[in-house]
């Protein structure tokens, strides 16, 4: 074998070598690139998920929000009602009240009543 030979045999290894170096680190290279773009991707996509998950809590806290403000709104009026009702009961408690100690009065003085005439009916039995 020649000097020739060996030398291009030599520099053809070389060469391929070489190339096949160059070609493994420019492929790291851009896979690297394209690793970070893809996790980027992902974490903008994880990022987004993430805050329509949030939105959709908002939303649906927000309903219940409107829900509990109707249903406060629809107990004050009805315990707005109940007071009316319980200041009307109060005075009508009041009056019979008044109307009890009246009759209990009255009744007092039907029985002094009753017993007068009764008293005067026997009375009267015992003179006849």
């Amino acid at each position: 074998m020649d000097v020739f030979n060996y030398e291009l045999i030599v520099t053809s290894v070389v060469s391929l070598m070489g190339g096949g170096l160059i070609a493994t680190l420019l492929n790291h290279v851009f896979s690297r690139e394209r690793v970070k773009a893809e996790t980027k991707k992902l974490k903008n996509e994880g990022d987004s998920s993430i805050v329509d998950a949030a939105m959709q809590i908002a939303d649906r806290l927000q309903v219940q929000m409107v829900q509990l403000e109707d249903r406060i709104n629809n107990l004050d009026d009805r315990n707005k009602k109940l007071r009316v009702e319980v200041s009307e009961l109060k005075i009508q408690n009041l009056e019979m009240s008044a109307n009890i100690k009246a009759l209990q009065e009255e009744n007092k003085t039907l029985h002094k009543e009753n017993k007068a005439l009764k008293g005067e009916l026997d009375d009267h039995k015992k003179s006849k």
